[in-house]
């Protein structure tokens, strides 16, 4: 039977994607790493996967204090969460591979981020494989940010 799993997610320094790292200045680089592992035949037949990372504000609360965001037109949204959507990606790292996105800075991945820029988050992603009913969703990693 196939299967996807994201064994872990966490934030890490780009430099070291393989050491987990929970707190941040708003300069430090800045990465969020899933670990994935996939059966070999999703490798064999060459399917495509979408990832979806998340940086998420801790009130999650649109009636409270949300982050909000000011998109391309100058509108202002709400948006709890910060996410990063990457489509179409191959499975060229075999089946056990550290998939991660990563910014120069903190500040850089959540400059559109109108409030709450510094304090407490978690990050969280998902893994939908294409053309099959085959996905995976994280567990949440917590982390802080401070200036």
């Amino acid at each position: 039977m196939s299967f996807i799993n994201i064994s872990a997610v966490y934030t890490a320094d780009p430099n070291n994607i393989w050491a987990p790292k929970n707190a941040f200045m708003l300069n430090d680089p800045y990465a969020i790493v899933l670990n994935i592992q996939v059966d070999s035949s999703v490798v064999r037949e060459g399917l495509l996967f979408d990832a979806v990372v998340q940086i998420v504000g801790p009130q999650q609360d649109l009636t409270g204090f949300p982050w909000w965001i000011i998109d391309s037109n100058g509108d202002v949204a709400p948006s709890p969460t910060r996410d990063s959507t990457w489509t179409n990606q191959k499975f060229q790292w075999g089946t056990n591979f550290a998939f991660f996105v990563f910014w120069n800075s903190y500040h850089d991945a959540i400059v559109h981020v109108g409030n709450a820029k510094q304090g407490v988050f978690f990050v969280q992603g998902t893994v939908n494989v294409q053309g099959s009913d085959l996905f995976a969703a994280s567990e949440r990693f917590w982390f802080k940010v401070r200036a």
